[in-house]
């Protein structure tokens, strides 16, 4: 699917900083999820994406790129991850994928991880701070990965 016109890129969101716990690796979320506000840009890509028929995206969130996966296959061209999203991007615009699967996180790494499941009218900030390994997303959610050096 090509990437509709006039779709802004996340940029500029600010890492948190909070310290990395156990991680539930396969999971993506908690049952103590908290509201959160994003920048107008994120509200802004993921509408557009909706309005482009696009049913889940990944937005990064970090100063630095992300491994992603558009099939969770098994089968990934990179070994763990598909190709790197680049910081501030989302997976619709940089690749033109109608759907995203998940990401892969490296080694001495964490993230957090923003969630809305209304097309980005409402963010969810998810408890849980992930870490090491590959996350599987939800086929009807769009999230900011903001991912950080935790060791």
């Amino acid at each position: 699917m090509a990437a509709a016109a006039g779709v802004v890129a996340l940029l500029g969101v600010a890492a948190l900083t909070a310290p990395a716990g156990a991680a539930d690796r396969g999971s993506a979320g908690s049952s103590s999820a908290e509201s959160v506000a994003v920048p107008p840009e994120a509200v802004a890509a993921v509408k557009a994406a909706a309005a482009a028929g696009v049913e889940n995206l990944i937005l990064d969130g970090s100063s630095i790129g992300i491994g992603v996966i558009h099939l969770h296959d098994g089968v990934y061209t990179h070994g763990t991850y598909d190709v790197v999203l680049p910081a501030g991007a989302d997976t619709m615009t940089a690749f033109g994928w109608a759907n995203t699967a998940g990401w892969f996180m490296g080694d001495h790494y964490c993230a957090h991880v923003e969630r809305s499941t209304d097309q980005g009218e409402n963010w969810t900030h998810l408890p849980d701070n992930y870490d090491y390994g590959l996350h599987v997303i939800e086929s009807n959610a769009d999230y900011i990965i903001t991912q950080y050096r935790c060791t």
